[in-house]
C-alpha cells in the first residue's frame, strides 16, 4: 500500500489573490522560505511548512506583499520539485504567465501544462508566445489549451474560430463566466469543482479527470493488487486472454457530463485490445510506446494470457531514486 498523499499544489499569491482563504486555509510563507533558503528543504521541513487541504491535497505557498522583493535561489528550485516528488504522486505548480528562470525551470521538467487564456488579442499573444518555446523548453510536454471567464466580455472577445486560427491549434475547453457560483464557492472556502454544480463545475471535473487523479496506474486481476494505486481494470475471457481495459478516468467523464450508467456493461465503456507488451520488452521499449499512444500502463501478457502490469509511475519511482542516488553520490 503506498502512503503518499497524492497532489500538492503550489502557489505564490497576490494578496488581492487569497489562494489560501479561497480553500479555507491560514496563509504561509511556506514557499519563500522554501526559495530563499535551500540548504533548509528536507523531508522534516516539509512536514513543517505544507498546509493539508483534504487527505489527498496538499498546498504550499506564499502570501506576498507587492512591495517586498523575493531573494530567490535559482538552485532551490531543483531541490525543491526533487523534495515534493518524492512526497507526491502529482505535483501541481500554478506558474504566471510572464517567464523567469524559475518558470522555465519549472517547464523544463513538467509532464503536463494546462494554459489558461482568455478570448482575446492579449490572450492569444500570451498564448502564441508560450506555446512557441515549448518546442525548445520541453517538446514532451503534453498540452492543453483552456479559455476561461469566456461571456463575461462579449462584445469584447475574439471569436473562437479566430482565436483558434491565430494559435495554430484547437481549444481544450471553455469555462463560461459565472461569478455567483464561483464566488459563493470562494466564500464557503470550498473548491468550485466539489461544491457547486453547472458547466464551471463540470469543465473542471473534467480537467481533473485527465490531469489530477491517479488514472493512469492500471488494476490486472487481484492477484496483481497494487493496493491504493488500483483505479483501472483489465478486462480478460475466462481463459485469461485480455480483451479489454476498463478506464477509471472514461468512467468519470461519463459521470461528469450526467451519463446514465447503470443500464450500461463493462463491454460498453472497455477500451478493446489495448496495447500490450511481453515480459521482455526493454523498459526504454515500453516507455517509447506509452508516449506514443499517450497511455500510462501496459499489460503484459505472455503466450496470450495476462502476467503482470507496468505503469508510468513506476518508471517515475525508478527515475527518482536514480536521480536521488545521483544528488547525494
Amino acid at each position: 500500500m503506498n502512503a503518499k498523499p497524492t497532489e500538492l499544489r503550489a502557489k505564490i499569491s497576490h494578496p488581492l489573490r487569497d489562494f489560501d482563504l479561497s480553500l479555507d486555509l491560514e496563509p504561509s510563507h511556506g514557499l519563500r522560505e522554501a526559495l530563499e533558503n535551500p540548504n533548509r528543504i528536507d523531508g522534516l521541513f516539509m512536514d513543517r511548512v505544507l498546509i493539508q487541504h483534504s487527505e489527498r491535497l496538499f498546498v504550499l505557498s506564499a502570501e506576498e506583499s507587492p512591495d517586498e522583493s523575493l531573494l530567490l535561489d535559482y538552485g532551490a528550485v531543483e531541490l525543491l520539485m526533487t523534495e515534493l516528488r518524492n512526497k507526491f504522486h502529482y505535483v501541481v505548480v500554478d506558474l504566471p504567465r510572464t517567464t523567469s528562470a524559475c518558470t522555465l525551470q519549472v517547464l523544463q521538467s513538467a509532464t503536463d501544462l494546462v494554459l489558461v487564456t482568455d478570448l482575446s488579442l492579449a490572450g492569444m499573444r500570451d498564448t502564441m508566445r508560450i506555446t512557441g518555446m515549448l518546442p525548445t523548453t520541453n517538446a514532451s510536454c503534453n498540452t492543453t489549451l483552456v479559455v476561461n471567464r469566456v461571456g463575461e466580455h462579449k462584445q469584447g472577445e475574439m471569436p473562437r474560430a479566430e482565436f483558434e486560427k491565430g494559435v495554430s491549434r484547437k481549444l481544450d475547453l471553455l469555462l463560461p463566466f459565472d461569478a455567483k457560483t464561483v464566488a459563493a464557492a470562494t466564500n464557503f472556502g470550498q473548491p468550485v469543482a466539489s461544491s457547486a454544480k453547472g458547466p464551471v463545475s463540470a469543465g473542471l471535473r473534467e480537467i481533473t479527470v485527465e490531469y489530477l487523479l491517479p488514472g493512469n496506474q492500471a488494476e490486472v486481476r487481484f492477484p496483481f493488487d497494487h493496493g491504493a494505486e488500483t483505479v483501472n481494470l483489465l478486462v480478460e475471457e475466462s481463459d485469461g486472454t485480455l480483451v479489454g481495459l476498463v478506464s477509471y478516468r472514461a468512467i468519470l467523464r461519463l459521470l461528469a457530463h450526467g451519463t446514465d450508467v447503470a443500464g450500461m456493461t463493462v463491454a460498453d465503456i472497455m477500451k478493446p485490445e489495448p496495447v500490450c507488451v511481453p515480459p521482455d520488452m526493454a523498459p526504454l521499449r515500453a516507455l517509447e510506446l506509452m508516449r506514443q499512444f499517450g497511455i500510462g500502463a501496459l499489460p503484459v501478457v505472455s503466450d496470450g494470457q495476462l502476467v503482470g502490469i507496468v505503469t508510468e509511475h513506476d518508471f517515475f519511482n525508478v527515475a527518482g531514486m536514480l536521480l536521488l542516488e545521483q544528488l547525494q553520490g
